[in-house]
């Protein structure tokens, strides 16, 4: 996987490698997982150690752009669920982390957007869902434009945010019924 990972960094983003050594990540990090033969078939082959090293880990969540290529009869007997980034940030984040976030990636960056308003603008064109959830903590700020929403943002049995299991027709988009309704605004 650290080579995947490495396949898809900019020039100047440092290797994994690079931050295993400087984060002591060999304490934290999953070691690679070999998948047994037959396992996950209905899985995209590619994607089948992702599955393997999420499950070995207790992860839950596979955090992922590609949600289709997990198969839902594989994620549910591992226990696990796939989430678009999008979705994953909108159904976790609070409100505070948000903002923490944007200051903090505001004050490193050199080019813009390097502001929290117009970083959170700029987070509308891949990250929809976040932006409408965030909304309210920037009124005057307009989303850019956004890109076609992916065809699948989840699948799985387990709720993004109690993690309890539930019935397929109670998760509606990652958060069960019960979760959307604790929090609706009273």
């Amino acid at each position: 996987m650290e080579a995947e990972a490495d396949r898809h960094r900019r020039d100047e983003q440092k290797s994994v490698g690079e931050l295993r050594q400087a984060l002591d990540w060999d304490r934290l990090i999953v070691p690679d997982v070999v998948v047994p033969a037959g396992d996950w078939a209905s899985t995209s082959a590619k994607d089948r150690h992702v599955m393997a090293a999420a499950k070995a880990s207790d992860a839950g969540v596979i955090v992922t752009r590609n949600v289709i290529d997990f198969g839902i009869a594989d994620l549910n007997g591992a226990g696990l669920v796939a989430a678009h980034p999008d979705l994953f940030l909108a159904a976790t984040m609070s409100e505070v982390m948000y903002i923490e976030t944007l200051e903090a990636m505001a004050a490193v960056r050199r080019r813009a957007p390097k502001t929290p308003p117009t970083l959170h603008a700029a987070f509308a064109s891949e990250h929809p869902r976040l932006f409408k959830r965030m909304r309210a903590l920037f009124p005057n700020v307009e989303p850019e434009v956004t890109q076609s929403p992916p065809a699948e943002v989840f699948r799985g049995q387990r709720c993004l945010i109690c993690g309890q299991g539930r019935a397929t027709e109670a998760v509606t988009d990652g958060i069960c019924n019960e979760c959307v309704a604790a929090r609706a605004p009273k």
